[in-house]
């Protein structure tokens, strides 16, 4: 499992490792990114567990996606989460909240959509998509045909469309000769 992001109480990260940790789910969790003091007060003992791995900030989070079998990102507060659409277009089914959804996860579809403060809940879903490689690669398939209608082209000609439509004009700006 793989979490991308600052590793605070904003981002759930809390809810994640103490989900990760009761599940008994064997593999690893990797939390792509620093791990805030609040973390480290809240969470310190099972950081130092040999199946959770803090790797610190990388230009290059795609390597952890690529080698991850699920993404997870029980955020309290986002706009709309740029890592869940990373993740989901590389293929993974994605295991967060309403917020870290950022509208574009189907639950049940394209992974599941999980209160953040339910870690019984985040830890069911975990031992779940564990214990079933088939949900897992079926909802990484979903996802990422999800996640190839939300590329930077597609979103700014929706985009402009809209604008287009809003204002009745043809052109977003005005030409200068």
């Amino acid at each position: 499992v793989v979490f991308c992001g600052a590793g605070d109480i904003r981002k759930g990260v809390d809810t994640l490792i103490k989900a990760w940790a009761a599940s008994g789910v064997s593999g690893r969790l990797t939390i792509v990114g620093t791990v805030s003091p609040d973390i480290m007060r809240i969470c310190g003992p099972l950081l130092d567990r040999d199946d959770i791995v803090v790797t610190g900030w990388t230009a290059d989070p795609g390597q952890f996606y690529r080698a991850a079998n699920v993404f997870a990102l029980p955020s309290h507060e986002e706009g709309s989460p740029l890592v869940t659409y990373e993740a989901m277009g590389c293929g993974l089914p994605v295991l967060v909240s309403p917020m870290g959804g950022g509208g574009i996860v189907r639950d049940g579809v394209d992974g599941f959509v999980v209160d953040p403060f339910d870690v019984d809940r985040w830890t069911d879903v975990l031992r779940r998509l564990a214990a079933d490689p088939e949900c897992r690669r079926a909802m990484g398939r979903n996802a990422r045909a999800q996640a190839s209608a939300f590329t930077w082209t597609q979103v700014g000609a929706r985009r402009r469309s809209a604008v287009l439509a809003r204002t009745g004009s043809t052109t977003v700006m005005p030409s200068v000769e």
